[in-house]
């Protein structure tokens, strides 16, 4: 598994850089919600105001992959915040070389952080992020916002939209999980 997964992001680190991509500036963040702070990482071209993105990942959490995936969104003019949706339990990120959720010690860790999440924290977490987001000056305010997800974090991008649906103008989900 840990030969596949080098090899994936091999691979990644081998994929074109986007058209016409701009300079980019990234930076871990620390965010006040009403349940604590959250860790995330926020990027943004390094120059002018854009719309924003919030980023839910998957069970897997805020890591390499999805800082990725942050600054490709960037590099296209994106304001985009990848969060951590495990921050009541954990910082991120908090997996090590070659684990998976494949792995049954690995889902047996990860399950008390999945349980800390409810539906309701999950709409406090949506207004703090987007507010977060709307305080940036890389974010341009006249226009609306999006939100992803990927796999449990598909039924957050719902909720996001649902708590704030005076910003969230988009949003889509893939292979959006029970949550």
């Amino acid at each position: 598994q840990f030969g596949v997964m080098t090899g994936a992001a091999g691979l990644a680190m081998l994929l074109p850089v986007p058209a016409d991509a701009k300079p980019i500036s990234g930076r871990d963040v620390s965010i006040k919600t009403p349940d604590g702070q959250a860790d995330a990482y926020f990027v943004a071209p390094a120059t002018g105001t854009h719309p924003g993105v919030l980023v839910w990942p998957d069970i897997m959490g805020l890591r390499p992959a999805f800082r990725q995936m942050a600054d490709r969104l960037a590099q296209s003019g994106y304001a985009v915040l990848v969060v951590n949706q495990f921050y009541r339990s954990t910082k991120a990120p908090f997996l090590g070389p070659g684990e998976s959720y494949d792995q049954p010690a690995v889902r047996a860790r990860i399950a008390p952080f999945r349980d800390a999440l409810t539906p309701e924290g999950t709409v406090r977490d949506a207004k703090s992020f987007t507010a977060f987001l709307d305080a940036q000056p890389q974010v341009d305010r006249k226009r609306g916002l999006a939100t992803t997800g990927y796999c449990m974090g598909g039924p957050m991008v719902i909720r996001t939209a649902a708590a704030v649906s005076g910003r969230i103008r988009a949003g889509a989900t893939f292979h959006g999980g029970g949550f």
